[in-house]
């Protein structure tokens, strides 16, 4: 069931064609904005990235797009250019419901992800930008995620399926990101999906990286762990609106961010949590690193 409503989400995301009831017509002009948004379209789907993020950025001043397919093709173009595969998430996601290792959430969403380097994290965050900049185009509450994270309980609100495909592109990227935040700061992963600076052990000292200054492209200065923090905040909290807890990709991370949040520092067996229905992640940037040095 998820995979075939993932798929349409692709399709909704980065396979967006021009379309009305004459689009030959439309489209005829090379300036109009169905030719813009088919000539992005067509960039796309042959990887040329760069070029559909520039004709997009003319559509969307300032990261800011006024309709909901505009919104998530200019979020794919800069997701297609991390190396960002939706489907190799859900696909690990799934495979690890019954892992009963202690990192099996963490090295599970980080196996799936593009190389953690700085360009690619640049590149998330600005999809994230995007897709937040734009959810009064498509009906979502621009501080939503915000007031469910502090709330006591999960207030998602009522949306329709194309609200909840975008809030899954957007949880989705805000996952990708808490883990390039933290694997460009360490260097990457290793085959087991441990930060390669751990070498095995993932001491306070070996995670001080991730207590650097980070600079996200629209300004803002935060430290990799709690930018880390904030997205995983957000990719639980938006992916359990979009789906139910019992989709394994949401299950993951809320997992995950329950694991964060819940463990006992130095007590591995506090490591592997299941969330509780209803969960509401509140997480700092020292719980991270606590978490990673303890966790994995």
């Amino acid at each position: 069931m998820f995979s075939k409503k993932l798929n349409l989400v692709l399709a909704a995301s980065l396979m967006l064609a021009a379309c009305g009831n004459n689009a030959f017509s439309s489209i005829a002009d090379k300036n109009s904005s169905a030719a813009k948004k088919e000539e992005a379209q067509i960039a796309i789907n042959n990887g040329n990235y760069d070029t559909a993020i520039t004709i997009m950025a003319g559509k969307c001043p300032n990261q800011t797009c006024t309709t909901k397919s505009d919104t998530q093709q200019y979020a794919a173009a800069y997701m297609g250019r991390a190396g960002l595969d939706v489907l190799t998430v859900a696909k690990n996601a799934d495979s690890s419901k019954n892992s009963t290792a202690s990192s099996s959430d963490f090295a599970v969403i980080s196996k799936g992800l593009p190389n953690p380097t700085a360009a690619n994290l640049n590149d998330i965050a600005a999809a994230i930008a995007i897709l937040n900049n734009s959810k009064t185009a498509v009906g979502l509450k621009p501080e939503s995620a915000a007031k469910a994270a502090q709330s006591t309980a999960q207030t998602c609100g009522t949306y329709n399926n194309e609200q909840k495909d975008v809030l899954l592109q957007l949880g989705i990227s805000q996952a990708t990101a808490t883990i390039l935040a933290i694997g460009s700061q360490l260097h990457g992963f290793d085959a087991n999906g441990i930060p390669v600076d751990c070498n095995g052990n993932c001491t306070t000292a070996a995670l001080s990286p991730l207590n650097a200054a980070y600079t996200a492209p629209d300004g803002t200065v935060t430290t990799y762990a709690a930018f880390a923090a904030n997205n995983l905040i957000a990719a639980a909290t938006n992916l359990s609106c979009a789906f139910s807890t019992d989709n394994t990709t949401a299950s993951a991370i809320n997992d995950l961010a329950y694991s964060v949040e819940k463990h006992t520092a130095g007590n591995a067996s506090t490591c592997q949590q299941t969330a509780p229905a209803g969960f509401v992640p509140v997480i700092t940037g020292a719980e991270v690193v606590s978490y990673l040095s303890t966790c994995l």
